[in-house]
Order: C-alpha cells, then structure tokens, then sequence
C-alpha cells in the first residue's frame, strides 16, 4: 500500500482490473501492511477509488496472523512502470471515473486550467519560482487549481470539462485516463528527456499532450522533494503556455512557425554579429 497519488494508481490499482466487470460476487482485498480506516479516510481519493469500483473501504482487511485462505488471487499488474501498459487499464480507469463525469459537460469549459503545485511542501519535483509562473497566467486568464485540494471526483471533473489542461509534468496528469478520452493537455518538464509513463498514460486515453522544456532550466537539491527546478523568465513562459493553449487545435503548425521564426531570428543574429566582428576587425587593422 502506499499514499502517494501516482504511485497508488500505477502499481496498487493497477492490480485490480479484473474488478473492472470481470468478477462477480463479493470481493476482499488483501492489504499489506495494515492500514486501517483511519488511513482511508486521511487520503479520501483512495476510498473515492474503490467506490468507482462499487466497493467500500470495509472490504479492505490485514491479517497480523496465519490466516488459510481458500481462494486467493493476485493479479499482474496492468500498468508496468517504465514498460509496458495493457488495454485492461485503461478500461480499469474508465469503470472507476464514470460515475464524476458526464458526456454533456465534456469541453464545456472554454478557460484553460493550470494545476498548481506550488502549495505543496514535499514531493518527487519542484518548480521553485512556480509562484511567479502561476501569478502571470492568473493574469492571463487562466484559472488556478490545486489537485491536493479537491476530492478526486473534483479532478476528474475539471478534466472532463475544461478543453485544455496545463500543469507541472507530473502525477496530476494521471487523472485524465479516469476522465473523457481524447484529453488536451500541455505540460511544462523540468527536463529535456520525458518519463514514459506519460507517454503510456497518454496512449490509452487518446489524449493530445504537449510537452515543453524552456532552455536555461536548471536543476538541483531541493529540501522536502527530489529535485527543484528554476526556469528563466516564467512571465515570457507563461504567455507561451496560453499561446499554445488557444492554437491548441494546430499546435504542431503553430510550433513550427515559431520554431521557423526563431530559427530566422538567429540567423540574423548571428549575420549582425559576423558584421560587426569585421567592423571592429577594419577598425582595428587600421588602428
């Protein structure tokens, strides 16, 4: 067992899918170590899980003896880290969303969502001038939530309703395949290379997900979480961010032109620069 959100989903959850209409008659889960309702009710997103599922949080026991059971079953994993993830997840995610969304409300929420991580004071990452990103897309237009604190069918809800959702490459994301297929996303990273987990999230829910990394980003110890991460000039990234969100129908070609434009840029740049290395090179010569 464990708490974290991500965590719980890939390799706790992703254990139960033959729950997902493929076995009938009552169900107990097994858990290791013991955790208690008390546990459940600290982090309600779990038990909000398992009544997608038509379960209650009572259905969860710990034996601290021996115990004979006579009949046991302990699914593979239908999501592996890193690897691999099977069609019974995403099927899995869709039976335990259903019930906090609904087809009439999908896109109904022209305004971008950013999900915000900047209240939290542990974790695996950190945008450490997050604060300032979030205060300009608030000016922006865009509106401002923080996942840890809405219920699980709150997050599911704002996925299925919002057009784009924007946000720290992160667990949050992992909401969408509970949601509505075919999601849009756009993702800030604080790396160059992307976790393939994301990659698989996104494959099984259809979703169009965009990742960026700004250049200049740099990285270091961060107490309380992993990794912290700086980017340069969070008000220029933010107004990239709602560009992109309002293209987001033709993100490629809107990328691509502003690729080619800086592209243009550069070389005349770089062409104002040779001409003046040979300016100061003739005044030198004739100094």
């Amino acid at each position: 067992m464990t708490h974290h959100y991500g965590h719980f989903i890939v390799d706790i959850l992703s254990r139960l899918w033959p729950l997902a209409g493929r076995v009938a008659g009552p169900v107990w889960l097994v858990c290791e170590p013991a955790t208690g309702r008390a546990y459940w009710e600290r982090y309600p997103f779990l038990g909000e899980m398992l009544a997608g599922l038509g379960l209650t949080v009572d259905v969860v026991v710990s034996f601290e003896e021996p115990v004979v059971l006579p009949r046991a079953m302990i699914p593979e994993p239908s999501f592996r880290s890193l690897h691999s993830v099977h069609g019974v997840f995403g099927e899995l995610c869709q039976a335990v969303g259903r019930r906090y969304w609904s087809e009439a409300e999908v896109d109904t929420v022209k305004t971008p969502v950013y999900l915000s991580k900047s209240r939290l004071s542990t974790g695996i990452q950190r945008l450490v001038n997050e604060a300032d990103l979030v205060d300009e897309l608030a000016r922006l237009g865009v509106d401002i939530l923080f996942p840890e604190e809405l219920t699980f069918a709150e997050q599911v809800r704002q996925f299925a309703q919002r057009r784009v959702v924007m946000g720290i490459n992160g667990s949050a994301f992992h909401t969408a395949p509970f949601s509505a297929r075919g999601r849009r996303t756009i993702a800030l990273s604080g790396m160059l290379h992307l976790h393939a987990n994301h990659i698989m999230f996104d494959a099984i829910n259809d979703n169009r997900s965009y990742y960026y990394f700004t250049p200049g980003t740099t990285s270091f110890a961060e107490a309380g979480f992993d990794v912290g991460w700086l980017i340069p000039d969070p008000r220029r990234v933010a107004a990239q961010m709602v560009a992109r969100a309002e293209n987001i129908d033709r993100i490629e070609l809107y990328d691509a032109a502003v690729e080619a434009e800086a592209a243009r840029q550069g070389r005349s740049i770089a062409g104002r620069l040779r001409r003046l290395r040979r300016a100061l090179t003739t005044r030198w010569s004739r100094g």
